[in-house]
């Protein structure tokens, strides 16, 4: 279970990176009404971070928190910047992308829709490295890829595939895909 300062940070990180509103910054009292905490514990969550260097303070008013300049996610460094249409087409998807991946407490599922050959598991892959970049996984979470097309012909393997052979759990793709991505 999460510390609330971490659940505050998650907050901070998920609104700027990925809600145009916040992209200067979030004040401690919409963190505080959004969360349902007391603003005072808020602010001082906020402070600490300010302290390890995971936030910057401003000096307006009313004062606003962003992030340091390095982690924030819009820069040409981002790993979803690699993809066509990143700034036009896709650039919904991508926020939908990125705000499931960093929804605080854990990821929230995605499911990718489209036609074959459309860059599905380009998405899906360059979504894991997003996920890498932002530390919401490990660093060797695994990254397990089934194509069911290929089962199309033995649908019991790819039963074996999905629930184990043999129905043992220790062999199904969902427990290797643990702490990871499954595509």
């Amino acid at each position: 279970m999460k510390s609330a300062k971490e659940r505050v940070y998650e907050f901070i990180q998920q609104k700027i990176y990925t809600d145009k509103q916040f992209q200067e910054g979030i004040e401690t009292k919409v963190i505080a009404e959004f969360l349902d905490m007391q603003r005072s514990n808020v602010s001082a969550y906020i402070n600490e971070l300010v302290k390890e260097g995971k936030l910057i303070k401003t000096n307006t008013r009313p004062v606003l928190y962003k992030l340091p300049v390095q982690n924030k996610p819009h820069t040409e460094k981002s790993c979803f910047t690699n993809l066509v249409g990143y700034n036009g087409s896709l650039r919904n998807a991508i926020q939908l992308a990125k705000a499931a991946l960093l929804y605080p407490s854990s990821s929230l599922h995605v499911l990718l829709l489209s036609q074959p050959g459309c860059g599905t598991s380009r998405f899906s892959s360059t979504m894991y490295q997003f996920a890498l970049e932002h530390n919401v996984w490990r660093a060797n979470a695994p990254y397990i890829e089934i194509n069911c097309h290929h089962y199309v012909k033995n649908i019991e393997a790819l039963n074996d595939e999905f629930f184990g052979i043999g129905g043992t759990p220790e062999s199904s793709c969902f427990y290797r895909a643990k702490q990871g991505m499954l595509f």
